[in-house]
């Protein structure tokens, strides 16, 4: 949707409308020193971006900033769906650094860097734009191994498709391209200019961080994961199944559940929201992670969970919401 102004519109209902009639998506505000996006799926507001006129771009956590520049001024506003797929890269990535200077198909080709990517086992993603032509893309890497990619000229969202991908590796074999890399969390192992060519001095590149917070049903998907993989071999009984039973020993502590319902559902590896907490989920997922710790510590786990939680990509997505994670 295009040509709407915020002077006629109420946010917030047009949020929740468009949950219900669209699912996924993102509305863009743009005024003369000012641009605002708000990513949001069926369930929740993801993250809002306000970017100020010639400053860095700054993600908040929570919609009351957003709303708080949105009386500022009027904006043109457009309205953006996103198919599930498409909001991952968009909105849900883990936290990563960008590199300022980007390297060029004349230092290292595609084939190559790829080739280097998987070699040093690189968490990575490659924004390939390509001179003179209107074509682009974005290659997702995890631990050196390609896990889909989102083409131009594609129908939109990740496309995992390994056919594809070397299909089109071969296509850039005559082309002239730029690669702009971003890695996720600590990882260091992309190749700088420095490494493609070392007789040619290139600047040292410089980063600076570029935090996406994800959604709480994704995050605790992988929470679960880490969770169960945890305590599967020492507890007999189903980790789920010890997780609710602590949420029931705890009921006073979470009036807001009901301690035999269960305010969601966790099966085939997919989370959902079954409750009615009405932020968003916030108050049962800290339930979630309160209780999955007692068992980890009537199993005497704690040392083992603490190490992996460590190393987790959505850590510090939790944690700048408010979560105490690792106890």
């Amino acid at each position: 949707m295009d040509g709407l102004n915020s002077y006629y519109l109420e946010t917030d209902k047009l949020i929740e409308h468009l949950q219900g009639e669209i699912g996924t998506g993102c509305i863009y505000f743009k005024s003369s020193t000012r641009e605002i996006l708000i990513y949001f799926d069926e369930m929740d507001i993801i993250s809002g971006v306000i970017q100020e006129s010639n400053e860095r771009a700054q993600v908040a956590t929570s919609l009351k900033p957003v709303f708080e520049v949105l009386l500022q001024r009027n904006y043109l506003v457009k309205v953006f769906h996103l198919d599930p797929h498409a909001i991952f890269y968009w909105a849900q990535l883990p936290p990563f650094k960008r590199a300022k200077a980007d390297l060029v198909s004349s230092e290292i080709s595609l084939i190559d860097l790829v080739d280097r990517l998987s070699q040093k086992k690189a968490s990575c993603f490659v924004d390939v734009t390509f001179g003179g032509a209107n074509m682009s893309c974005i290659l997702f890497f995890h631990l050196g191994n390609f896990i889909g990619g989102s083409y131009s000229w594609g129908a939109g969202g990740l496309n995992p498709s390994k056919s594809e991908f070397e299909s089109f590796l071969e296509t850039t074999k005559e082309k002239r391209a730029e690669f702009a890399i971003g890695h996720f969390t600590e990882d260091r192992s992309v190749p700088s200019a420095d490494e493609v060519e070392d007789e040619k001095k290139t600047p040292e590149l410089a980063v600076k961080d570029q935090v996406f917070i994800s959604n709480l049903p994704t995050i605790l998907e992988e929470f679960f994961s880490l969770y169960i993989n945890t305590v599967k071999k020492k507890a007999k009984v189903d980790p789920v199944s010890l997780m609710c039973q602590r949420i029931i020993v705890r009921a006073d502590d979470y009036p807001f559940l009901d301690p035999f319902n269960p305010p969601f559902d966790y099966s085939n590896n997919v989370f959902v929201f079954t409750g009615t907490d009405k932020a968003f989920g916030e108050n049962t997922a800290k339930a979630i992670i309160e209780c999955s710790w007692d068992v980890v510590f009537d199993l005497r786990l704690e040392k083992k969970f603490r190490s992996i939680l460590s190393k987790w990509n959505f850590k510090s997505s939790l944690e700048e919401r408010g979560y105490t994670l690792v106890k």
